[in-house]
């Protein structure tokens, strides 16, 4: 827990959530999603102290009644695993599609592909 701490105060670090159990937020409602979401955020922000404001959707499911849910909870972003470059200023924070890398990622071209477009659509 320390060394989490440690990470969390160089700044090079954030965290988020992914449900209290890592269930399908689509296959439950109610009471059990609410508990699967604001479970998990308040168990994080009481043992390492700090806010937690992002989510990554087990599996990367959601649907609009999830996505109510998630913005109740306190959640500010919600990550999927719809892959798409981001190439727009107009994107739902509750639903940030994923940005793929690999090894062989380099910053240039991160910025060719996902930087330079997304720069140019912002105006």
């Amino acid at each position: 827990l320390s060394e989490l701490k440690m990470l969390l105060e160089s700044g090079l670090v954030e965290i988020g959530a992914h449900g209290y159990h890592h269930v399908n937020f689509t296959k439950i409602e109610g009471a059990v999603l609410w508990q699967q979401l604001s479970h998990a955020k308040a168990l994080l922000e009481d043992t390492i102290g700090v806010e937690v404001p992002y989510l990554a959707y087990p599996w990367g499911n959601t649907s609009p009644a999830v996505i109510q849910q998630v913005k109740k909870a306190g959640y500010r972003m919600a990550f999927t695993t719809r892959k798409k470059k981001l190439t727009s200023t107009n994107i739902d924070l509750l639903q940030i599609p994923r940005v793929n890398w690999s090894r062989r990622a380099t910053l240039f071209k991160l910025s060719k592909y996902y930087l330079i477009p997304w720069m140019r659509s912002a105006g």
